[in-house]
């Protein structure tokens, strides 16, 4: 039989097979990716029109603007000026040469982790490239860079972007060792790349030590990961001392501090035991299905949040919570099925959700990895699928696709533009407190005021206490403070009443919606704890 007969036969059993007319520049590697790169960076150019997020960056950028002053990596938004412990300074040293130039207007610094992302583009065409084809790699990467979550991480003024290219920049290594021998400057670049992610947070470590027993365990180069643990042990622990001789904390009083706020014993210092550790991970992985649905295909958020209007209007709200379930579903398959080739990427990936899971679960901290779920979502449909895969994958992800621009279109770019960067919301507090007063706040448990820390234009000082420390504060008559700002249903309030305070101005109810009304749905304890930790309307005390 020659190839035309077997070429009819096909054609008679197997029927016909989608597939869309392949332009050259998309046949064309080099190309393609830079289309691909070209269109996100355009998509990344937009959402500068969003305003500034809720986040805790304001530490990094504290530190820039102290490191700009020459006051070293100090807060100096506290009347004590402490050295800063929570994050370590690499991102503040890359900031400060520019923060002179942007007072308010913070967006220039965004551009920065934004040209970080797109360099690292490459780098993830060539780990997709040994895992896929070459359109469905270009089709994963551009679905993974216009992705709503991508294009809000990348508007922080941190330095998200950074950490994107460094990690990528360690996977391609330590996949290069599975591929060819290693050479004798791969353990110092391995080491030298973890180092400098840790220096940009501290989840370096644990992506460090992963990596090391990685090398030595599955990769069964021993001498490689010796070198590399040399060299990115000697690299990261002058900070660890630095932090551990100034605060008494190897980590940092901040994450101890925050993951005891929100561990399932409530806001206490010890933490969760295994039983309870393992229900709260239990109750965390329960969000999983809804979680990762809605972020790779974003259909509604039919658990956790408010399904599309429509849906809900037809009764079909169970059509978006099933299209969550079986995308989680395909994503599990091909996440199962990687693991096979025992590539680093799969086997970190477990550790980093077993940590998500610990803490608590949201799909925006798997971000640098949205480009892998895509591929296991690929993987996963066609292993379920098969035949019917290569008929509906063109389409479905091009579903995907649109509906992603419409909604980034919808969140950012018909946003209207604005010179400052300043967060309105804290505008009714403004103009009641002098230039460089000091605020004092429930630190974690106050989590929404700590933006006032780099959005205020008159750099007031907002200085985060415990509960401790407040009731000290409170009962000191002689204590230097003269604004407090607490939730408006906070215990310390009556207290601070009876102590002489008197409140100066409330913040408005409605001035961001309840995050708790959402659907009906049941929150595991540490989310609700951060929950309300982030929308509770404010009262302003005076002395």
């Amino acid at each position: 039989m020659d190839e035309t007969e077997r070429a009819a036969l096909r054609a008679k059993y197997e029927g016909p097979v989608f597939s869309l007319p392949q332009p050259s520049w998309l046949r064309s590697a080099k190309l393609g990716l830079l289309g691909v790169c070209i269109l996100i960076l355009v998509g990344l150019l937009f959402s500068l029109r969003m305003p500034l997020q809720r986040s805790d960056d304001f530490y990094k950028v504290i530190g820039a603007w102290s490191l700009a002053a020459g006051k070293g990596y100090s807060d100096i938004s506290h009347p004590d000026a402490p050295f800063l412990t929570k994050y370590p300074p690499m991102h503040s040293l890359l900031l400060a040469p520019f923060i002179g130039f942007a007072g308010d207007f913070l967006r220039p610094l965004r551009i920065f982790s934004m040209l970080s992302y797109i360099a690292s583009l490459p780098l993830v065409y060539h780990l997709l490239l040994l895992r896929t084809g070459h359109r469905r790699a270009l089709l994963i990467m551009v679905l993974a860079g216009l992705n709503p979550i991508t294009l809000r991480v990348l508007n922080f003024e941190g330095n998200i972007g950074v950490m994107v290219l460094l990690s990528v920049a360690t996977i391609t290594l330590l996949e290069r060792v599975q591929n060819a021998p290693p050479s004798k400057w791969l353990g110092l670049g391995l080491g030298v790349l973890l180092a400098a992610f840790f220096y940009c947070h501290r989840i370096g470590i644990v992506f460090g030590i992963a990596s090391i027993l990685y090398l030595f365990f599955v990769a069964r180069q021993r001498r490689l990961a010796i070198i590399t643990a040399l060299i990115f042990g000697s690299l990261a622990f002058p900070w660890l001392w630095r932090s551990y001789a100034v605060s008494g904390h190897w980590v940092s009083p901040e994450y101890e501090a925050e993951l005891a706020g929100r561990s399932v014993a409530g806001a206490t210092v010890k933490i969760p035991g295994p039983v309870a550790l393992a229900q709260h991970m239990l109750s965390e992985a329960q969000l999983f299905p809804a979680e990762v649905g809605y972020s790779l295909f974003p259909w509604s958020r039919a658990s956790g949040g408010q399904p599309w209007p429509f849906l809900k209007t037809l009764g079909l709200v169970w059509v978006a919570k099933l299209c969550e379930w079986i995308i989680a579903l395909f994503v599990l398959v091909g996440w199962g099925r990687s693991l096979r080739a025992r590539r680093f990427t799969d086997l970190y990936l477990i550790l980093h959700t077993l940590m998500m899971l610990a803490f608590f679960f949201g799909f925006q901290y798997f971000s640098s990895f949205l480009p892998w779920f895509y591929f296991y979502l690929a993987e996963g449909a066609q292993q379920t699928l098969k035949r019917r895969f290569s008929q509906v994958m063109w389409v479905s992800y091009g579903a995907v696709l649109l509906i992603l621009l419409a909604k980034d279109a919808k969140a950012f770019w018909l946003l209207p533009l604005s010179n400052t960067d300043r967060d309105l919301r804290w505008a009714w507090i403004e103009k009641q407190i002098p230039s460089r007063d000091a605020v004092y706040y429930l630190g974690l448990e106050n989590y929404a005021f700590a933006p006032l820390r780099y959005f205020d234009s008159g750099r007031r000082m907002a200085v985060g206490v415990t509960t401790v420390e407040l009731e000290k504060l409170i009962d000191n008559p002689a204590h230097p403070a003269r604004w407090v700002c607490l939730p408006k249903a906070a215990p310390q309030n009556l207290a601070l009443q009876k102590a002489g305070w008197r409140p100066v101005i409330a913040e408005p109810d409605n001035i961001l919606a309840n995050a708790n009304q959402a659907d009906g749905a049941e929150i595991s304890m540490p989310r609700q704890m951060f929950l309300d930790s982030m929308a509770p309307p404010q009262v302003l005390w005076r002395r």
